[in-house]
């Protein structure tokens, strides 16, 4: 294979350059550059950058689906049994206070599959009552086993509201007691921040918890740290985006010497759920399932396609594993490893975006933190700016959504959402948003 590329010419950047002048007659090439919403400059072509060491180690990611366990716990479990059975290989479960785990995991063997448990409520008597179930029935599960998901942060940044003396406490006997925490970097996305601004904030999170680890002598229990992204529709930027993001977090926790494993857990956006022409969300989904996976994550979970009409239905959650199935069965992308490695476009703009991500977690840094860059305001200003430039692009026509601003059914019926001035301001609710906005 050397030998036939030994046979051709090598062509220079700058020589690509005039011939697209000059198959344009003239039009400089300056005109076909263009500037994203992350202030990056995207160029019509690339060619071969600096060689880059593939970042992603594994090919295949875990299928998930969402159940609620909230309610009934005996009906939560025969989903559970029955999606298990249909291709799902992670199941995450909506717990709180009144969790019935005998009746929630009867006949779910879950040392053979990823789990992961959302908890509403009281942290601590939550995963009190999960460590019974499991000692009881003697279960012994790996911190990359089973995630246990709590995050003060998240939650202090989602509504403004955080116990500063407990959640602390929580959160060192998680770590203490399952080797592991969570990050939910989801709010940003779905709040309209930029990618690189999502990176930073994910990287700000870490840095906050690596410190209290740290602070308290508690790094060498940490085993494994999950990072929930969101995932949109610019398929590229997605891929690099998760890609960035795991070079910059892997960075952090060198500089603090852990050796614990990163896995990112991938969501498809909220942003685009359209309720209008909602069968257009599938396709949606497909572009930002496929970029999750290409991108490196490690567990997937797509959203229904008409959740913006209709709670969640059997159909719909059928449907968004199956896309997943197709990924695999026909598409193949669970054979090969770093499929994105040596594109160059998507190389160059991971690096791109880590070096913009980087940088502004060093200013979130230079504010004392994530925390303190909350509370002085700064971080709901700026989403705010990210957000209503993406509003703006939609309603200009320079972003598409099919049904919506472009080639809309005048059938179709809308339920006016609340807008950003009647939310809850107190934290990052900036968007549902662009929905109300385009609608009028």
């Amino acid at each position: 294979m050397e030998k036939l590329f030994e046979t051709f010419t090598t062509i220079e950047a700058q020589d690509w350059k005039k011939q697209i002048e000059k198959d344009l007659k003239g039009t400089p090439y300056e005109a076909l550059q263009q500037v994203d919403a992350n202030g990056i400059l995207i160029d019509p072509f690339y060619v071969k950058g600096a060689d880059h060491k593939s970042i992603i180690e594994h090919n295949d990611w875990e299928i998930g689906t969402l159940i609620n366990a909230q309610e009934d716990c005996l009906k939560a479990n025969s989903e559970a049994l029955n999606l298990l059975n249909n291709g799902v290989s992670a199941l995450f479960f909506q717990c709180n206070s009144s969790t019935n785990f005998d009746q929630l995991l009867a006949h779910i063997s879950l040392e053979n599959i990823f789990t992961a448990f959302h908890f509403e409520g009281s942290f601590v008597t939550i995963l009190s009552r999960l460590n019974r179930y499991l000692n009881q029935n003697k279960i012994q599960l790996t911190a990359q086993q089973c995630q246990l998901h709590f995050d003060p942060i998240a939650a202090l940044l989602s509504t403004g509201n955080w116990d500063k003396t407990q959640a602390p406490i929580d959160f060192l006997n998680l770590v203490k007691d399952k080797g592991q925490f969570t990050i939910s970097n989801h709010l940003f996305h779905n709040a309209g921040a930029s990618a690189s601004h999502q990176v930073s904030y994910a990287l700000a999170q870490l840095n906050e918890y690596l410190h209290l680890l740290e602070k308290n002598q508690s790094l060498d229990q940490l085993q494994c740290v999950y990072i929930g992204f969101s995932v949109g529709t610019l398929f590229f930027e997605e891929i690099a985006k998760l890609r960035a993001a795991r070079a910059c977090l892997q960075q952090i926790l060198d500089q603090y010497q852990s050796k614990a494993v990163i896995k990112i857990h991938a969501e498809s956006s909220q942003l685009y759920l359209s309720p209008y022409d909602v069968h257009s969300n599938l396709i949606r989904n497909s572009i930002a399932g496929m970029a999750a996976v290409i991108g490196g994550c490690n567990s997937l979970l797509l959203q229904n396609f008409d959740a913006a009409l209709q709670a969640d239905n059997e159909f719909s959650k059928r449907m968004a594993i199956n896309q997943q199935l197709l990924f695999k069965e026909e598409a193949y992308l669970n054979i090969c490893t770093d499929i994105a490695h040596g594109a160059y476009y998507i190389e160059q703009l991971s690096d791109q975006l880590a070096e913009k991500a980087w940088s502004h977690f060093q200013t979130i840094e230079q504010s004392n933190g994530i925390i303190e860059y909350f509370e002085n305001g700064s971080l709901k200003k700026e989403i705010l700016i990210d957000a209503q430039q993406l509003i703006e692009s939609y309603k200009s026509g320079k972003k598409i959504l099919v049904g919506v601003n472009k080639y809309p059914n005048p059938k179709d019926q809308f339920q006016v959402i609340e807008t950003v001035e009647n939310s809850n301001n107190t934290a990052i609710n900036a968007l549902e948003l662009y929905k109300h906005l385009l609608m009028n």
